[in-house]
């Protein structure tokens, strides 16, 4: 998750009852790499991100191995 702008993101997966809060920079972007193992990962689930209109943000979801992190300097 990644986010920019004067304010911040709240990401919830209600599936499995997980919330966070992302703070956001105001020039810079701010960027979280977040991981949560699931036992329960077949389950069919969402993510509902929010974020007032003046931040701009990017994120990833998935399913499976664990990702990868960029390498430093890009994003």
């Amino acid at each position: 998750m990644s986010c920019q702008g004067e304010g911040s993101v709240s990401v919830e997966v209600p599936t499995v009852a997980v919330s966070y809060r992302l703070r956001c920079g105001g020039v810079v972007p701010e960027v979280a790499y977040d991981e949560i193992s699931l036992g329960a990962s077949h389950r069919p689930g969402t993510v509902v991100v929010t974020a007032p209109s003046a931040v701009t943000w990017a994120a990833t979801v998935g399913r499976g191995d664990r990702a990868e992190r960029e390498p430093s300097g890009i994003g």
